[in-house]
């Protein structure tokens, strides 16, 4: 089994990844994560960490699943949109996938943040590109896109990032049903104290933390843009305009 771990970027999906990887490698003990971060860091797969990239090409997808076969589960964190490959790997029972997603409001103002940290700390220079919100306005349009063809497909699992956020512990819960695990709740709270007490602006991709922060930090001309630009998306998703 392999657990695809999707997500709109900026949508908790990394804080959820490390839940994820957490219980996995405590609930399944002979699994296949050592083997495959091994395989990021050689450059055998492209990603870091227990991320990779271009889940789409069908041979790394494949190479994804060979190693998930012969060496037990793992957890992959990803940002990849659905394919014909991976809808039949989901269907037979191959790869298990999440999606977090938020606000896409709240999502933009954190692209921002990213590409403002990104361009102090000499980084990854993608996120450096998103500096006003006219400019993200795009970039969120085709990221919930991508979000929404996953949640119509009907193959994935949901998560939104306000609940793993203000609800954590239930969040992990409802992910351990979906591999059949049943934690102790020392175990659940440990990793929670583990991941978000005393966060860090910059870790794990954390930036405040915050629900509905635009209603804070944009004016009301910048709300006004973005649900006009956006209302299709943010009533798609579940949110209020």
């Amino acid at each position: 089994m392999l657990i695809l771990s999707n997500g709109i970027p900026k949508s908790g999906s990394t804080l959820f990844s490390w839940f994820q990887k957490d219980i996995l490698m405590h609930s399944i003990p002979k699994n296949g994560q050592e083997l495959f971060e091994q395989s990021v860091n050689e450059k055998h797969i492209d990603g870091i960490g227990h991320f990779a990239e271009n889940i789409e090409d069908k041979s790394i997808l494949e190479k994804l699943i060979s190693i998930s076969e012969e060496n037990g589960p793992f957890l992959v964190k990803c940002h990849t949109s659905i394919t014909d490959d991976l809808k039949e790997a989901v269907k037979s029972g191959k790869i298990i996938v999440t999606l977090t997603h938020r606000d896409p409001r709240d999502i933009l103002l954190s692209v921002i943040d990213h590409g403002k940290r990104d361009k102090i700390t000499n980084s990854s220079k993608y996120f450096a590109q998103f500096q006003t919100i006219e400019q993200t306005i795009p970039f969120v349009i085709a990221q919930c896109n991508i979000a929404l063809e996953w949640i119509d497909s009907g193959l994935v699992e949901i998560f939104r990032y306000q609940d793993l956020i203000s609800n954590p512990h239930h969040e992990i819960l409802r992910f351990c049903k979906i591999i059949n695990h049943k934690p102790s709740m020392n175990k659940i709270d440990k990793i929670v104290k583990t991941y978000t007490t005393s966060p860090t602006i910059g870790m794990r991709q954390y930036n405040t933390g915050k629900l509905l922060r635009y209603k804070e930090e944009m004016t009301i001309k910048e709300i006004e843009l973005c649900n006009k630009a956006l209302s299709y998306f943010i009533t798609r998703l579940g949110y209020q305009l």
